[in-house]
């Protein structure tokens, strides 16, 4: 920021500058960033994930919440259950789709979808195996790609389905299923276990099928992690728990201002004038 600063503007600041606007604009972003956890907490739908962090050098995490129209991130210490209880609050009524991570096992299976997009990479991996893992492994694809196909086709396009699609989704099913169950007993401990685990979510899988714009992936919360990632690695994470609540605020605002099309240089510069006016900062929980 500092060589930034002086290339683009001939501009000589020091980094305790840098590190001084941040915090600043960190306040003025902090109503902010909890009128959008609240507002998300309202979502029918939510995306959650989590991924490692650094906070002075040690190990922290990410948490990230995400519904089409918000999303906002938490840096944390912990990668608990108690810092997803905290997050999701109350789920009736709403669907929380994320991966397998047990710190969501808490939840009911009607309101809890897991991920696809994770099940098909376990059954790649599976595939990849010798023998007679191998060949379930395969088989488990098959079953992946006809029970797509067939969400692609005739649900996406319908929404509602007749007696004899129903027969056709039982069918996909049960094939899935069935795969699962013999994964079990294959003798391969590694493909015993992944099958079992997934049988254990066995009522969290369709949703995607049963209720209305609930996606059958979490790809959405995956990708709109993905900067913050990207912004790890170039940074090394955070040096002290202000940076960390700077991270989290400003890659709420800016995840979220491209959700809503809004232009976020605009955004900041009016919430910072607005602040030290003395006047409530502006709103990103309602879409305009």
């Amino acid at each position: 920021m500092k060589s930034w600063f002086h290339d683009v503007y001939k501009m000589p600041i020091c980094v305790g500058s840098v590190s001084n606007i941040e915090h600043r604009v960190s306040k003025v972003l902090e109503p902010v960033h909890q009128e959008i956890r609240t507002m998300i907490r309202h979502e029918k739908i939510v995306h959650l994930d989590e991924t490692g962090h650094k906070e002075c050098h040690k190990s922290a995490w990410a948490w990230i919440m995400s519904s089409p129209q918000y999303t906002c991130f938490i840096l944390n210490k912990s990668r608990g259950k108690k810092i997803a209880r905290e997050l999701i609050g109350n789920y009736h009524g709403r669907v929380i789709v994320t991966d397998r991570y047990p710190v969501y096992n808490y939840l009911p299976d009607e309101n809890h979808q897991i991920c696809w997009a994770h099940l098909k990479r376990d059954f790649q991996k599976i595939a990849e195996r010798p023998g007679e893992a191998g060949k379930i492994g395969h088989k488990l694809l098959v079953a992946y790609e006809k029970l797509f196909g067939f969400w692609k086709t005739e649900y996406q396009i319908e929404l509602t389905l007749s007696k004899k699609q129903k027969r056709c989704l039982r069918y996909f099913k049960n094939k899935m299923l069935k795969w699962l169950i013999i994964g079990t007993y294959c003798g391969h401990d590694k493909t015993a276990r992944t099958c079992k685990n997934i049988l254990d979510y066995s009522n969290s899988l369709w949703h995607f099928f049963e209720m209305k714009n609930v996606p059958p992936t979490n790809n959405h919360a995956e990708q709109q992690l993905r900067p913050l990632v990207i912004s790890k690695k170039l940074t090394f994470g955070t040096q002290s728990d202000r940076g960390s609540r700077f991270i989290e605020r400003i890659f709420t605002v800016v995840m979220t201002c491209k959700q809503q099309s809004r232009d976020i240089f605009a955004f900041l510069v009016e919430s910072v004038k607005k602040y030290f006016l003395g006047e409530k900062s502006q709103c990103l929980a309602i879409v305009p």
